[in-house]
């Protein structure tokens, strides 16, 4: 997937960056990350890496 790239400055002077794609306009990501227009799928910091490995598109169900 096309990814971007975002990066934040915590108050403690931590740069956290994350990746996201705006390919699946979801405002989500991993643990408390969220908020940028596109689903993240890494974060890295000094301390974490959280990577998507997989990503899985499940077709509609219509419930009756």
């Amino acid at each position: 997937m096309n990814c971007r790239k975002a990066f934040y400055v915590t108050k403690k002077g931590i740069t956290i960056e994350a990746w996201f794609t705006d390919t699946i306009p979801i405002s989500n990501g991993p643990a408390d990350f969220h908020g940028l227009p596109g689903l993240i799928l890494k974060i890295e910091s000094p301390y974490l890496t959280i990577e998507a490995n997989k990503i899985s598109f499940i077709s509609e169900r219509v419930i009756k």
